[in-house]
C-alpha cells in the first residue's frame, strides 16, 4: 500500500484524479479533502494557494521522494 503525508501532495495537471469534497482553513495552511478512486485523501496547502472549489475535479501529484510503503496485512511501514 502506498501512502504519503498531506503536505507531500501537490496540485498538478497530471496525476491522481480527485473531486474536492471540502476545504478547511487552519490559519497557517488549508486542508483540502478530496475523493479519489481509492478513497478520501487530505491535501495540505499553504494559505497562498487559491482554494479549489468544492465539487471541482483536480489532479494530485505526490512527491516521489516522500512516498511510503505499508504492509497491507499489518499496516506497518516497510523500510
Amino acid at each position: 500500500v502506498l501512502g504519503w503525508r498531506p503536505e507531500h501532495l501537490a496540485l498538478d495537471r497530471a496525476g491522481l484524479s480527485a473531486i474536492v469534497r471540502g476545504v478547511e482553513w487552519l490559519g497557517n495552511e488549508q486542508h483540502v479533502i478530496v475523493e479519489t478512486a481509492g478513497g478520501a485523501v487530505t491535501v495540505a496547502l499553504s494559505p497562498h494557494h487559491t482554494a479549489p472549489v468544492v465539487g471541482s475535479h483536480i489532479h494530485l501529484q505526490p512527491d516521489p521522494h516522500e512516498v511510503h510503503l505499508f504492509d497491507p496485512d499489518t499496516t506497518e511501514r516497510i523500510g
